[in-house]
């Protein structure tokens, strides 16, 4: 893909985040690949990957970033996983499911220049449910569960160059800011639905 006038943040001078602007060329291309099966009623798996090759192919303002990667976006990610689709009797859905997860490196959020050290590779592992039944006639309660980065993997999702303090407690190079990432963390709900 082909992009003309991609909007990016490109760094300014003492600022954290910089401005954006529209990069005359930018190409992306890789592959992006899933599939999924069901060997049996009760389970499901899936996987899907992106390899995501991006660079900048045209910039009449700053010509000197053309083969430039474009900062954030991860050379590669992935996920696989399971579902389970538990036979209980008392409930109409029963569904457990695990997947993990797995980020590659990336540069900082205004590093255009690719100057600094690509964030690393992290992986997490997340685990949801959903129990159900038919409580009347038509309505539905469901009770559901997420809980993301079960594995308390300590990563930084993004960064951010420009003239900052480190990040506390957080590996640090000169002009870099790490944005810590949430470690465990759940969600839980309730629904109420009605179908007729």
């Amino acid at each position: 893909m082909n992009v003309d006038d991609e909007m990016i943040l490109i760094p300014a001078p003492n600022s954290l985040f910089g401005q954006n602007v529209n990069v005359d060329r930018v190409r992306h291309r890789g592959i992006e690949a899933s599939v999924s099966c069901r060997p049996w009623d009760w389970v499901e798996a899936y996987a899907n990957f992106t390899y995501d090759n991006t660079e900048i192919r045209e910039y009449a303002a700053e010509p000197g970033l053309v083969g430039n990667r474009v900062p954030v976006t991860p050379e590669y990610r992935g996920t696989v996983g399971f579902n389970f689709f538990l036979p209980l009797p008392f409930l109409d859905v029963a569904e457990l499911g695990v997947n993990a997860n797995v980020v590659g490196p990336r540069y900082a959020i205004n590093d255009l220049r690719n100057a600094y050290s690509q964030l690393p590779t992290y992986g997490t592992v997340d685990l949801h449910g959903r129990l159900g039944r038919e409580i009347f006639d038509g309505f539905n309660l469901t009770f559901f569960f997420q809980v993301e980065n079960l594995n308390g993997e300590r990563y930084s999702q993004t960064s951010g160059i420009g003239n900052v303090a480190p990040t506390p407690g957080w590996p640090s190079q000169e002009g870099i800011r790490y944005y810590p990432s949430p470690g465990r963390n759940f969600d839980v709900g309730l629904t109420v639905s009605f179908e007729r």
